[in-house]
């Protein structure tokens, strides 16, 4: 068997075990809402800017290092849809984790949760570190990457983001980067999907409301 029949089946094996092990949970998994209202050409690809509409979150804030963020809020997170709640109700996972920066070096990681719920019906965190929050709607510019999860990876793709809104006429930056993550750290890197959001204002429709 040729070395690159060899890959292939590897790569197939992977996939299938990996997508098995996840079917229940990953396969049917709930998103956000949006549509993409416009788009930003750039040399290492389009950035899209998307419309979101409201949603509900669940958000922990922690410290410690980039790329520690995620791994540091999971149990809280976690533990919360999973029962650790004053119902000790299970919450549907949904995708993306999203994590950003605070001004005090900290960072939020946040769960969405499922659109059945509204604030009202979801059951309260037993955890004090773990609060429920609405998002409003809001215009955010995406740059969607694959692979894994490294530094560099991250801050190469975030330029890129950072360059095309700042060349843009039309989209003006308007607060932090977020970094969304869609699968879970076992997920092979090949098969990762990223993505940095910006939040962006239209300055078109600024000036057309003076």
């Amino acid at each position: 068997m040729s070395t690159l029949r060899k890959r292939t089946l590897l790569i197939a094996m992977i996939a299938g075990l990996t997508t098995a092990t996840f079917a229940p949970s990953l396969l049917a998994i709930e998103e956000p809402e949006y549509r993409v209202i416009d788009t930003i050409a750039h040399a290492e690809g389009v950035i899209e800017v998307r419309e979101y509409t409201p949603m509900n979150i669940a958000r922990t804030r922690v410290t410690g290092e980039f790329l520690r963020a995620g791994h540091n809020a999971f149990p809280r997170l976690g533990g919360y849809i999973f029962g650790d709640n004053i119902r000790n109700e299970k919450i549907d996972m949904t995708a993306p984790v999203a994590q950003h920066a605070d001004e005090s070096g900290g960072y939020w990681v946040s769960f969405v949760m499922p659109s059945a719920y509204s604030l009202d019906t979801l059951p309260l965190p037993d955890n004090a570190s773990v609060e429920l929050i609405s998002v409003p709607a809001r215009t955010m510019a995406v740059a969607k990457y694959r692979g894994g999860w490294s530094t560099g990876r991250y801050e190469r793709h975030a330029a890129r983001l950072t360059s095309a809104v700042s060349d843009s006429a039309r989209w003006r930056k308007w607060g932090a980067p977020e970094w969304a993550r869609y699968n879970p750290p076992m997920w092979p890197s090949f098969l990762k999907r990223n993505e940095i959001m910006l939040p962006v204002r239209d300055m078109e429709s600024l000036t057309a409301h003076q």
